[in-house]
Parts: structure tokens; sequence; C-alpha cells
């Protein structure tokens, strides 16, 4: 029987564990898989990377499940009835219909079943600028922090986070403490971070700014938790 540790696929519109081992198992099957049977029969291709499903593959788990008339909610699951199915197809089992329990909900993990996640860390920069305002605007941790790594002056900065939502900060900064805001969520990674920063007073002399988290694109899933 074929396994993976951990889902594959989005959930709800976010994206699930996506280990790259387990998303080459299901790339793999549903290459192996005909199309009469839902499959895709070898037209899978293309770079895996940590943490992200890929619109083809996730639109091919999309596919597999409405053909087979499984609960159509974009993921894999270990034991699951998706990953029966596929097992049972190309094993010589029926096609649409073949896996049992029909229309069953597939149900996302809270943890991979194989080995604990890491906590997510450490914080690294992933964007930095020297303008002000500024957009930022990246994907990232369930950590996020501005740091003013130059600064000339008192420095009062409104930030509009809108992504996650949080209410309009407003922050006073000086070269003697340069982390302008920090804040986070409860969000497994990938994190949209967008926020909107305003200088509220008059800027003397050089500012430079970085935004650092605790994950980024490529690095493999990790724990939200404290």
């Amino acid at each position: 029987m074929s396994k993976i540790s951990a889902s594959v696929g989005m959930h709800n519109r976010k994206q699930c564990y996506n280990v790259v081992q387990d998303q080459e198992t299901i790339r793999d099957l549903l290459n192996a898989i005909p199309a009469s049977a839902g499959g895709q029969e070898g037209a899978l291709s293309g770079p895996i990377f940590w943490g992200i499903v890929s619109h083809s593959l996730h639109e091919a788990i999309l596919s597999f499940q409405r053909w087979n008339h499984l609960s159509v909610d974009g993921h894999i699951d270990p034991n699951g009835n998706a990953l029966k199915t596929m097992d049972r197809i190309l094993s010589g089992g029926s096609g649409p219909g073949a896996g049992s329990g029909s229309g069953t909900s597939e149900v996302a993990p809270s943890v991979p079943t194989a080995t604990p996640l890491p906590v997510c860390g450490p914080l690294r920069t992933v964007a930095r600028g020297s303008l002000l305002p500024a957009l930022i605007d990246v994907m990232g941790g369930p950590s996020g922090v501005i740091v003013f790594t130059e600064l000339l002056g008192l420095i009062t900065i409104e930030a509009k986070r809108t992504s996650p939502a949080r209410a309009t900060d407003l922050f006073t900064v000086s070269p003697s403490s340069p982390v302008g805001m920090s804040s986070r969520t409860v969000t497994p990674p990938p994190v949209r971070w967008s926020i909107q920063m305003t200088a509220k007073s008059t800027i003397v002399g050089a500012v430079k700014w970085e935004f650092r988290t605790d994950w980024s694109p490529g690095d493999p899933p990790c724990d939200p938790s404290l």
C-alpha cells in the first residue's frame, strides 16, 4: 500500500504540509493511473517545492476525486479514501467509485503521522528597503518583525497589516530601539504578510528597514507553535 507522511494538496484554500517526498508519491500514482480512471497518464511534471503544492498537481487531485466520486476537497490524506482508491485502481480494482465510503471527507491531520514537525525559525530577512512609504508583500512564517537597521532621529510609523488581518499599528522607532513591529499568527506556513508602512513624522537622513520572518519558500514545513 502506498504511504505518505502528511496531507498533500490544499484544504479550505490553505496549503497542507506538502512534504516533497509525499508530493512525489501522489504525482507518481496519478501519472501511473490512466485517464479512463481519473489519472494523468504521465502528464504531471515540473519541480516540487517544500510546503507548496503546484497548480497542476492540485488540479489533478481534484480531477481524480471528481472522477472517482470521492469528496472533492483538493487534498490526499494518509490512509484516506483517495489514497486507497489509487492503490485499488493500480492493483486492478474498478475505476470510478472504487473507493469505499464514497463521499467521505478527507480531513487534514493537524500534524504529520510520521515524525513531529520542527518549530518554525529562526528569523531571517526576506524583504528590505530604504524608502517610505513601502509595501511589504511576502510569503513567510507565522512570526514577522519589522527592523530598522539604519535610522537618524525618531520616526513614527503607521503600519497597516491587511494579511494576516489586523488593525493599524502606530509605533515609534529610534536608533536605540530599532525593532518597529513584531507580530505572529497561529497559521502554518506559508503565511502571506502584507503590510503598508507610512512615515507619520519627518524623516531626517537615511532609513533602512528589513522584514524578518521564521519561514521562507523552499524551507520544509514547520510547526507554528511558540
